[in-house]
């Protein structure tokens, strides 16, 4: 019989990878998953500071599945996640004025009254998108993205910190956060940065 083996749920991965007994163990065990295209999706939805879920921070209510074989589930949904966010980046223009700009994943229009790009989608629609998402996914990795939609992931040993340090450059702010937090900043990431 041949065939494919199963991936591991994601949020498996992670406890797998959290449970190592320190930050080094994990950052290493991290690493193992640097081609896991879906993580490292996730880590920028949970810690990217640019991205905002325009989802309610409550806890929502959903059923859990109950079909058998969902572990794999998350790792095509993750990327659908776009469409329930935005983009928030802070620019300076040329005559030194800060501007916001704000970037919809999910699908857009222009505003009538104001010209302004606005989302398409209606906040009950985004909503019953994430409720969908939830119950279509393997239970440990709904509660995770549960917590992912509030910038972090609730895994144990799994944090900001750690993610950063086991993927460099991956996620806007490396410097800034590190920095921030008088955290070791790696000589590939200051290299990195300067060369900019």
């Amino acid at each position: 019989m041949s065939g494919t083996m199963a991936k591991p749920a994601l949020s498996t991965i992670l406890k797998k990878c959290g449970s190592e007994n320190s930050k080094e163990l994990k950052i290493k065990a991290l690493r193992e998953h640097k081609d896991n295209i879906s993580l490292m999706e996730l880590f920028k939805f949970a810690f990217d500071p640019r991205i905002k879920f325009l989802l309610p921070q409550a806890k929502v209510d959903y059923k859990v599945t109950l079909l058998l074989d969902q572990d794999e589930r998350l790792y095509r949904e993750v990327f659908k996640l776009v469409n329930l966010c935005v983009l928030e980046e802070n620019f300076t223009d040329l005559d030194g004025k800060g501007r916001k700009v704000i970037t919809h994943g999910g699908p857009t229009k222009r505003d009538a009254s104001s010209g302004e790009i606005v989302a398409s989608m209606s906040q009950l629609q985004r909503e019953r998108i994430f409720i969908q998402t939830l119950e279509s996914i393997y239970p440990s990795d709904a509660e995770m993205l549960m917590n992912v939609k509030n910038k972090q992931i609730g895994i144990r040993g799994i944090t900001e910190n750690t993610v950063r340090l086991a993927f460099p450059g991956m996620i806007y702010g490396d410097i800034e956060f590190l920095s921030k937090n008088k955290m070791f900043i790696p000589d590939e990431l200051r290299e990195a940065n300067d060369n900019e």
